[in-house]
This record gives structure tokens, C-alpha cells and sequence, in this order.
């Protein structure tokens, strides 16, 4: 399966791999470029002019084939949030890049062939030690439930914290929602 939903005890886990995972890095890399270039053509961020040293080393990145762009001091490891959904037909994630505007969806339906059980690209997210109390402590969050089409889970890439990510649910019963990160 391209994306695997687990509810272990103390951990829920979410494991994205094969050609989807490749299929969401390409996704994020042309966009990631094209954020790139703008910045070092315009020399902003958001509208405010790039320190002249961020623009150098920017430009010395370009000049050595990478891609480089600037999300600011705490989007270093890129500013994209995964939200993932089990649903009655499969697993569902949507990638939203905060920086450009664009979002993309994929459907892992149960009716598609299956993947060997280990593929690489692989990316994984997960809820455990501290997140997960946080998480069960929350008055709408119901454990059974856990891997139901009734929350979705999103995860944002950070630079600092003990998983790299932040980590927040949503009740789509009720619609609220939970920041569980430990931060």
C-alpha cells in the first residue's frame, strides 16, 4: 500500500512510500524550484527584501545545480503540510505548499495493486509519547475512532522539535481541533 495507516498501542502511524511518495517529492520539488528562482529573481521573501547574504549563498546553490529557496528562519526543512484521512474506500493525503498556494491530493483506494510492503522513497509520520497523551487527554478524541474517516491528521515540517514536524488533529464530527506537538 502507498500510504499505510496504523493505530499501534501508543502510536498512530502514517506511512507514505513507493511511486506516491516519489510522486509527492516531485510535486514539492518544482514547486520548491519555482518559489527559488522567483526569490532570486525578485530578491524578496513575502515582500520584504532577502538579506544579501542569504541571496549570495541562494545564488551559489543555483550556480552548483541545487535548489535552495528561502521559507524563513523556521521553514528551513520546507514549508508543507500533510494532512492525511482514512477513509471507507482507502487513505487519502493532501500536500498543501503554504509558500506557493498550491495544494495536490492523492487517493489510496483499497481496490488499487498493492506495492511490495517495504518501497523506497519512503516518508513517515507519526503520533506517540508525548503528542499521543496530549492527544488522548483531548476531550473530543475517541481511540476507537482513531483510523476512522472521523479525524484528520496534519503534520507541518519544522526545523526544531523532537520529530520535525508539528502535529495537529481535527474532529470532523465537531470540527475542532488539537495542536498535540510537544513543543
Amino acid at each position: 500500500m502507498p500510504i499505510t495507516a496504523q493505530h499501534l498501542r501508543g502510536e498512530i502511524r502514517f506511512t507514505i512510500s513507493g511511486e506516491l511518495c516519489q510522486r509527492i517529492f516531485d510535486w514539492e520539488s518544482a514547486l520548491d524550484e519555482q518559489v527559488f528562482n522567483e526569490q532570486l529573481s525578485t530578491g524578496l521573501f513575502r515582500g520584504r527584501p532577502l538579506d544579501d547574504d542569504m541571496l549570495k549563498v541562494m545564488q551559489r546553490a543555483k550556480e552548483q545545480g541545487g535548489i535552495m529557496p528561502y521559507y524563513g528562519a523556521g521553514g528551513s526543512r520546507g514549508v508543507c503540510v500533510y494532512s492525511l484521512r482514512v477513509t471507507d474506500a482507502g487513505n487519502v493525503i493532501k500536500v498543501e505548499h503554504s509558500e506557493a498556494g498550491a495544494s495536490v491530493e492523492f487517493e489510496d483506494t483499497i481496490s488499487q495493486p498493492r506495492e511490495p510492503a517495504v518501497v523506497t522513497p519512503i516518508m513517515m509520520f507519526k503520533i506517540d509519547e508525548q503528542e499521543y497523551k496530549n492527544l488522548r487527554q483531548w476531550k473530543y478524541w475517541a481511540d476507537r475512532d482513531a483510523l476512522t474517516p472521523r479525524y484528520i491528521y496534519r503534520f507541518g515540517r519544522v526545523s526544531l522539535g523532537r520529530l520535525g514536524y508539528t502535529v495537529k488533529v481535527e474532529d470532523t464530527s465537531t470540527s475542532n481541533k488539537i495542536d498535540v506537538t510537544d513543543y
